[in-house]
């Protein structure tokens, strides 16, 4: 089975037992019930005990033994109605039926016995199969009593112990998740979806050689970018509770599991830069854009890198990335421009701005804003200039009254 998210029941190849019959009328007021008793490839069984019990009645109403060559032969002088037929023979799996018995009949009966342990497996698909049922109507106490009687009955099956994980894991019981869908990887060691749900078993007890031992297998599989994108969220959480050890472990481990993973490098990147780190978070979102030159997070990550380290490369890597989305661009560096000058910085505010005027000349807002900065600055010509120029461009602008009593004031 292969199958993590829905069960499907198995179709049993076994035959338990095959009644053929044929009724004909016996002597006088008897009933008789005669046979033959073979094994599934037809050769007769001897010595299998026969019986034919009334319904409701304890003890059997007659009983014989098969010959060399399988046959029996059981007569009945009581009432007629349900009888129920037993054989059962040493080393095979019982043979039960109902028969309706008339008065004066014979029925003919050739019976077909399976090996005990072919019978046995039977009662445990039987159990899985009412799992599988019960599973799907949402009865999980049910389905977990069935699906722990098919283990019991035949511990061999793996198909119980798969769905058992599930059952397992959903009720959190992670440890007991692990230990079923392991049993079952003995026995199907490919199967994916069973890995997958391995992985989930042993994250969430934080057991990370099971988890590595798992990723391992799945990274040569279609499974292995789910896996890494769960790591990559592991890295994330590391970082948001302050372990960033811990965040560049798991993130450098989602980028070997899946190196087209972007949001993992930007995040090392991310975090590198914060340690003062700039040449490895530099490297680290390398590897992005030589795949995707127009991925614009890794865009803006390159052009933060090289601005905060004053490298004049830094305007080839803004015009860039604003090449790429410029809306982007422009709500960066206004954003920054206001927070820098709140921040009084104002040389760095005054940096962002003229970069902002030079995506965008005619941006009234970018003026008045150049204006604040260079009044602050002591620079009462250029703050005249930018102010005039907000003024033409934006007459109706809630700061207008504002704008000329500053510049009467210069």
């Amino acid at each position: 089975m292969t199958s993590s998210s829905s069960c499907r029941p198995l179709v049993s190849c076994l035959l338990l037992g095959m009644l053929l019959l044929s009724v004909a009328t016996a002597a006088a007021a008897q009933m008789v019930v005669a046979g033959t008793v073979v094994d599934s490839e037809g050769r007769p069984v001897p010595g299998a005990i026969v019986t034919l019990t009334a319904a409701g009645a304890v003890e059997p109403t007659a009983s014989d033994e098969t010959k060399h060559k399988g046959t029996f032969k059981l007569e009945v002088d009581g009432e007629p109605g349900a009888y129920d037929l037993r054989v059962e023979a040493q080393g095979y799996g019982p043979f039960e039926d109902d028969l309706d018995l008339e008065t004066g009949t014979r029925i003919d009966a050739s019976i077909s016995l399976v090996p005990a342990a072919l019978a046995q497996r039977q009662t445990a698909i039987d159990a899985y199969n009412a799992a599988v049922a019960a599973l799907q109507t949402g009865d999980a106490a049910l389905g977990r009593s069935h699906l722990e009687a098919a283990i019991a009955r035949d511990p061999d099956l793996p198909e119980p112990h798969l769905v058992l994980a599930q059952v397992a894991l959903e009720a959190a019981e992670y440890e007991a998740a692990a230990r079923e869908v392991e049993i079952y990887l003995e026995v199907r060691p490919d199967d994916e979806n069973a890995r997958r749900l391995a992985y989930e078993a042993y994250r969430r007890l934080g057991a990370e050689e099971g988890m590595s031992r798992h990723a391992a297998f799945l990274q040569d599989t279609d499974a292995v970018t789910v896996v890494a994108k769960d790591v990559y969220n592991q890295g994330v959480a590391a970082h948001q509770r302050g372990d960033d050890d811990a965040a560049l472990v798991k993130l450098r481990r989602a980028l070997e599991l899946d190196p087209d993973l972007a949001p993992a490098a930007i995040a090392i990147a991310s975090i590198l830069s914060t340690r003062g780190d700039l040449e490895a978070a530099l490297e680290a979102i390398a590897p992005v854009l030589e795949r995707d030159p127009a991925d614009v997070t890794a865009l803006r990550t390159r052009f933060l890198l090289l601005d905060a380290q004053g490298d004049p490369a830094a305007e080839q890597a803004l015009a860039a990335y604003a090449a790429e989305d410029e809306e982007s661009a422009v709500s960066w560096l206004a954003e920054r421009g206001q927070k820098d000058f709140e921040a009084d910085r104002l040389a760095s505010a005054e940096t962002q701005l003229l970069r902002l005027l030079a995506l965008r000349p005619d941006r009234s807002e970018t003026h008045y804003r150049l204006g604040l900065v260079y009044a602050a600055q002591s620079k009462p010509e250029k703050a005249k200039e930018h102010l005039r120029r907000f003024l033409a461009l934006d007459p109706n602008h809630p700061e207008v009254a504002s704008a000329r009593a500053m510049i009467d004031g210069l």
